[in-house]
């Protein structure tokens, strides 16, 4: 009897999840235009923009906007998670209000580690709520029940969506959003059929983060060791889907941890590398057998100490702004990294592009692939070391005809406009 009781729940759980969903949309539309209308008559507005790390923070350059503008009070709440390890929380916390005291931006912690208690509504009291993530897994006090009855929600998705699946675009969060700020309209055609609302709450406003990805500053080389323009510069940036039961599972990071320290050492007298891990990884790898916290961590050292390598874990556009190429298998870098114009190597699966949609497969082809340290090798002393780059013209072609669909404007100025026009009193 037990067994078949799990069975039937196994079946039904979707549908329930499914219409518990709508139930919860129509719930919070009814309310929608009495928050607008309050919110309207507000002269200072509160926004409080929810980060569970710094390396999917995106919205830097619609941050500085809204603290120069006359009626925004924007602030960050730097947000634990409570399906991952909770010492690797706690450093993201502690790297994230680092980060905003390091660029004066106001903040509210969203787990005070020192009274051992959760800053909630009525501690931020924010008008409007951008979730850096949306599927609602967060602790009671941050969840998006907690403050649906008197606030806005916009959300900017804090990776590129690439892949096929629904998880990441048809939630509670992306359905009640006044609007989803998508890079370009190849997206929206792709990710608006999979959302409950037809994707009505859609609006293109080009890539958030395109302009400090590009604009080089003179700074950007104190994130390596060396400045010598000898050194050629590699990035390693492997993803955290290294789990058979992740949604993804497309990750070769544990086939080729060993083998990129290896590939470091080799290449000591010509090429630096970074180490950029996707923050999900760590906490992943301290709870998995036959790594744990204590080699974990000790495989991070190991790309801080040696010569010729450093491990970022923070923000990346730096980082890509001062490379020179890119190794990974992450989606939204499969993305990104093509509008710096570098040589890029994916490391991939056989069954990899199963997974893409169709902006996922566009970028997807734009890279060269390998799943092998030969493969590997003859990237870096072809494309890097010696500069052979026959895919550079295509990828050029490829950004300005697909990615960037604005040739003037900052997709900053296009959101806040969108908010201004929604929240303007007549």
């Amino acid at each position: 009897m037990g067994k078949l009781i799990k069975r039937i729940r196994k079946i039904i759980s979707p549908y329930y999840r499914y219409v518990e969903m709508r139930f919860k949309i129509i719930c919070y539309n009814l309310r929608r235009q009495r928050i607008i209308s309050d919110i309207k008559g507000r002269k200072k507005v509160r926004v409080a923009f929810f980060v569970v790390n710094l390396s999917m923070w995106r919205c830097d350059s619609l941050f500085r906007l809204m603290l120069d503008h006359p009626r925004y009070e924007p602030f960050i709440v730097p947000m634990p998670r409570p399906m991952f390890n909770q010492d690797a929380e706690k450093q993201e916390q502690i790297r994230l209000i680092d980060y905003c005291m390091r660029m004066n931006y106001p903040y509210i912690p969203g787990y005070d580690y020192d009274l051992c208690s959760f800053n909630s509504y009525d501690e931020i009291k924010p008008d409007i709520v951008f979730f850096c993530q949306p599927y609602n897994d967060a602790f009671p006090a941050h969840k998006i029940e907690a403050f649906w009855k008197r606030c806005l929600f916009y959300y900017v998705p804090y990776c590129i969506l690439v892949e096929k699946s629904a998880v990441m675009t048809d939630t509670l969060y992306t359905n009640i959003c006044q609007n989803v700020f998508l890079e370009n309209d190849i997206l929206k055609d792709v990710l608006s059929p999979l959302m409950t609302n037809g994707g009505s709450n859609i609006l293109v406003s080009g890539y958030l983060s395109a302009e400090k990805l590009t604009a080089y500053e003179e700074s950007d080389m104190d994130v390596w060791k060396n400045n010598d323009p000898g050194f050629k510069r590699i990035i390693w940036a492997p993803h955290h889907s290294i789990l058979k039961k992740d949604i993804l599972n497309y990750s070769l990071f544990l086939q080729m941890a060993d083998v990129m320290l290896e590939i470091a050492r080799k290449y000591q007298d010509t090429v630096q590398f970074a180490f950029k891990p996707h923050p999900g990884l760590k906490p992943k790898l301290y709870d998995m057998e036959g790594w744990g916290r204590q080699r974990t961590d000790e495989y991070y050292s190991a790309w801080e100490q040696m010569p010729n390598t450093v491990l970022i874990e923070g923000s990346y556009e730096s980082l890509f702004r001062s490379s020179d190429a890119m190794i990974h298998d992450c989606s939204s870098f499969s993305v990104e990294y093509l509008l710096t114009g570098k040589p890029v190597l994916f490391l991939t699966k056989a069954d990899h592009i199963d997974y893409l949609n169709e902006l996922g497969v566009l970028c997807f082809n734009m890279h060269y692939k390998a799943n092998s340290a030969d493969e590997i090798c003859s990237f870096i002393e072809e494309s890097v070391l010696k500069g052979h780059d026959p895919m550079k013209a295509e990828r050029d072609i490829f950004v300005k005809d697909k990615l960037m669909p604005f040739p003037t404007g900052t997709a900053a100025q296009r959101i806040i406009a969108a908010i201004d026009s929604q929240l303007k009193t007549v």
